[in-house]
């Protein structure tokens, strides 16, 4: 009996041992290659795309300016938004 658990702490001390010297080490100083910057400027389908998106903007303001107002009118409202999506988890 105490042969073996001599015999199973030895294994585990050597597996461990061999786990440290061989596990994968991770390089963290490698630099990540540097992004091309790209002329919003000069590119037309980029331009396009940075209207886009301001166009949008606005709208999910207004959207959360709105449920803000909303809030401050009707709390009891959002108490049953509250526990309606209490009772759903």
């Amino acid at each position: 009996m105490m042969a073996t658990f001599l015999t199973l702490t030895l294994a585990a001390i050597v597996i461990y041992i061999l786990w440290i010297v061989f596990k994968p080490r991770k390089n963290s100083s490698q630099k990540k290659p540097a992004r091309k910057k790209i002329s919003k400027k000069n590119n037309p389908k980029l331009r396009g795309k940075e209207n886009k998106q301001q166009a949008t903007l606005p709208g999910a303001d207004q959207i959360r300016k709105e449920k803000t107002e909303q809030m401050k009118k009707d709390p009891e409202l959002i108490g049953r938004v509250i526990r309606h999506w209490l009772r759903e988890k």
